[in-house]
C-alpha cells in the first residue's frame, strides 16, 4: 500500500538538483574529474617504514576539483574537502599516506568563496578517499568503475551540485602504484 510520506521519499532523488536551487542561500556548484585510482606505494626509496597502501579489497580514488562556482551563492562557501564523499559514506581525509607522498602541494584545501563570485583552479586541486572492491587487486577495479562526489553540506552553506566534467568516462590507466598516478 503506497502512503504519500512513501512516495515524496522515493521522488526526492529526481529532485534533489532542484532542491539545491531552491536553497535560501543560493546554489554554489563544484567541478571536477576523477584523476583515477591506485592501490599505494613507496614514500621514500629505500625506506621500508614508508610503505603505504590502501589495503586488501580497497584502493586510493584521486578526484581533481577545477573549479568552484558560487556566482548563484546569496552568502560565502565555505569549501571543506573533508565533506566530499562517494556513496558508501567514504569521505576525502587528508590524513592519508597519499597525501604525504604523491598529492604533497596539489591537494585542495579548505577555503572560502565569496558569495557571487568563482574560484578556478591553476592546477586542479587533488583529493583522495579509500573504496571498498570486491577485487584483491583494488586498482584494477576502481580504475573500470565511475565514482561519485557528493557533498555534505551546512545548514549556513549554500545548496552544492557536484558536477563531474568526465562523467561519461569509463575507465581510467591502470596505475597500481600511487607515485605513478597522472595528476591532472
Amino acid at each position: 500500500m503506497f502512503k504519500f510520506n512513501d512516495l515524496r521519499v522515493l521522488a526526492l532523488p529526481a529532485f534533489a538538483f532542484s532542491l539545491a536551487a531552491c536553497n535560501p542561500n543560493g546554489t554554489a556548484t563544484i567541478n571536477y574529474h576523477q584523476t583515477g585510482a591506485c592501490n599505494g606505494g613507496q614514500g621514500q626509496s629505500g625506506d621500508p617504514s614508508t610503505f603505504y597502501n590502501a589495503g586488501p579489497h580497497a584502493a586510493y580514488v584521486v578526484f581533481g576539483i577545477e573549479r568552484i562556482d558560487n556566482s548563484q551563492g546569496r552568502v560565502p562557501f565555505n569549501f571543506d574537502p573533508t565533506k566530499m564523499f562517494v556513496n558508501g559514506g567514504n569521505h576525502v581525509d587528508p590524513g592519508l599516506m597519499i597525501y604525504k607522498w604523491v598529492l604533497g602541494p596539489f591537494a585542495s584545501v579548505a577555503a572560502t568563496v565569496g558569495a557571487n563570485s568563482t574560484w578556478n583552479f591553476a592546477v586542479s586541486g587533488q583529493n583522495a578517499l579509500i573504496v571498498q572492491t570486491t577485487a584483491a587487486n583494488g586498482a584494477s577495479e576502481a580504475n573500470n568503475t565511475p565514482y561519485f562526489l557528493n557533498y555534505a553540506t551546512g545548514v549556513n552553506d549554500p545548496g552544492v551540485v557536484m558536477n563531474k566534467t568526465d562523467a561519461s568516462q569509463k575507465s581510467w590507466p591502470d596505475t597500481e602504484n600511487c607515485s605513478s598516478i597522472l595528476l591532472h
